[in-house]
């Protein structure tokens, strides 16, 4: 029976209006709510589906944000803060998503019928639907965290794994930590071979030794974090500092330790990557990476730029001047790092 936006209402106990918020990525919706009703889609496993509008007359362009799956966090600020500077320009932007649609179909329901396309990568492995799409007439941006894959598709706003996991890890040896666990994401996703890269790095300037053991896969699951915290508390009980490549594995490793009676970070200390806007007036986690408002940001006016080329007969998806954006790395001082527990 198919999953609908009523079934995630009643199930989330929020209104159908509210459901609607969270797929488009509106901000107005409090964190704890949103989170709610992402477990929920994750939980009923709902699937949504590229839509067809007709654009109000006050909205001039539209732009196609296209996301692999729709009930991540991390996806959904990214999206709100594109849609908020469209929408400054008077853009409409029209949210889909390429799960389980063919290549093909996909690019079919797309080119042609907006003015711009931003293919959003930064969780999963895409990059055979990203080459695909590159091959559309329609101006094209990608956001993810692989810069090989820039290479066949030069248009990107890529975050920068290798040197936000290099500052992470620096970071945590400043604070005392020599043990200190990386959770990655699977071989092949945008970004694992930079983020491993980056944590073999740092360790080795530290004059720290690489342990195979200390590197671990992970998905963007909050229970893949619970089980990994649990496997660091039974077989790796030295570690004193975990960096997850994810703020969802992060809580999962969260909720295993405090079930564990461990305190964050008296016990033992926490990191997770990208700076979420919603951390800094709530969640406290301390992060390494890009700050995802500016990331919003710049692709949203980088896609505007390309349409507005477009319209001017200066644009060609074959022969535009390529455009690639390595957005810089922070550190965000959360509450959930500090020195080491003495021994």
């Amino acid at each position: 029976m198919k999953v609908t936006i009523s079934d995630i209402a009643q199930t989330s106990g929020v209104s159908t209006a509210t459901v609607s918020r969270v797929i488009a990525g509106a901000q107005n919706v409090k964190p704890a709510t949103a989170q709610r009703v992402l477990d929920t889609m994750r939980k009923l496993n709902y699937q949504a589906k590229p839509i067809e509008v007709s654009l109000p007359s006050n909205l001039s362009k539209s732009i196609a944000i296209v996301v692999e799956g729709i009930a991540d966090p991390t996806y959904v600020e990214i999206i709100g803060g594109i849609q908020k500077t469209l929408s400054k320009k008077q853009f409409l932007s029209i949210i889909c998503t390429s799960d389980g649609i063919p290549g093909e179909n996909f690019l079919k329901s797309l080119d042609g019928n907006v003015a711009g396309i931003i293919f959003l990568s930064i969780l999963d492995k895409s990059g055979d639907l990203l080459s695909e799409i590159a091959d559309t007439k329609t101006p094209l941006l990608a956001i993810h965290r692989c810069s090989s894959w820039s290479q066949s598709f030069p248009n990107s706003i890529i975050s920068d794994d290798f040197q936000s996991v290099y500052k992470a890890v620096r970071y945590l040896v400043e604070l005392g930590h020599k043990d200190i666990m990386f959770i990655n994401l699977p071989e092949g996703t945008s970004g694992a071979y930079e983020g491993k890269m980056g944590y073999e790095k740092a360790m080795a300037d530290s004059s720290l030794p690489v342990k195979d053991a200390y590197i671990i896969e992970g998905n963007t699951k909050r229970w893949t974090g619970r089980s990994i915290g649990q496997t660091i508390l039974t077989s790796h009980p030295e570690v004193t500092a975990v960096l997850c490549s994810n703020e969802s594995l992060a809580w999962g490793v969260a909720d295993c330790f405090g079930s564990a009676g461990l305190s964050i970070p008296d016990n033992i200390s926490l990191m997770t990557l990208d700076i979420s806007s919603s951390q800094i007036p709530g969640r406290k986690l301390t992060s390494s990476g890009c700050r995802l408002s500016e990331m919003a940001e710049v692709a949203a006016l980088t896609i505007m730029d390309f349409v507005h080329q477009n319209e001017n007969g200066e644009y060609n998806a074959r022969t535009a001047v390529k455009h690639k954006y390595i957005l810089p790395s922070y550190i965000f001082n959360g509450s959930t790092t500090a020195p080491p527990p003495a021994k």
